[in-house]
C-alpha cells in the first residue's frame, strides 16, 4: 500500500512540474515546508486506501459547511486537487494569511488533524 501512496505522490508531482509555468523569481521549496510533521505522520499511519475524499475550489473567507459531512464518510485520504485557498496574489504574506485562515475553520482543523491531506 505504500508503494501505491508513493507511487500517486511521484506522479502526482511530477504532472504538476509538466504543468508548471516557470518564472525566473521562481525558487524550490524544501520538503519539509511542504509537509508539515503532523501531516506525514498521518500518511505514514496510512496502511490501507479504501475511501479517498477530493476537493478544491476553497473560499478561506466563506464559512465552510461541508467537512463535518466529509468526515462522515472516514476518508483514508483527502486530497486537493484544487486551490486550497484562492491565492491570486504575489504577495506572499496575503498568501500566509489566506492559508492561516483557512486552518483556522473549525470543520478543516478538526479534519486536518485526523486525516492525512495531499495537494496537487
Amino acid at each position: 500500500m505504500k508503494r501505491l501512496l508513493i507511487l500517486t505522490l511521484t506522479w502526482m508531482f511530477l504532472t504538476s512540474l509538466v504543468h508548471c509555468k516557470m518564472h525566473k523569481s521562481t525558487t524550490l521549496v524544501p520538503a519539509e515546508h511542504i509537509i508539515n510533521p503532523a501531516n506525514a505522520k498521518l500518511l505514514s499511519q496510512v496502511n490501507s486506501l479504501n475511501t479517498i475524499a477530493f476537493g478544491s475550489c476553497s473560499k478561506s473567507d466563506e464559512k465552510q459547511v461541508l467537512w463535518n459531512d466529509i468526515s462522515a464518510t472516514k476518508p483514508d485520504l483527502w486530497i486537493w486537487l484544487g486551490d486550497a485557498i484562492y491565492g491570486d496574489t504575489e504577495d506572499m504574506e496575503l498568501m500566509r494569511k489566506k492559508y492561516h485562515r483557512q486552518k483556522q475553520h473549525p470543520g478543516y482543523s478538526t479534519f486536518s488533524q485526523k486525516k492525512p491531506i495531499l495537494g496537487i
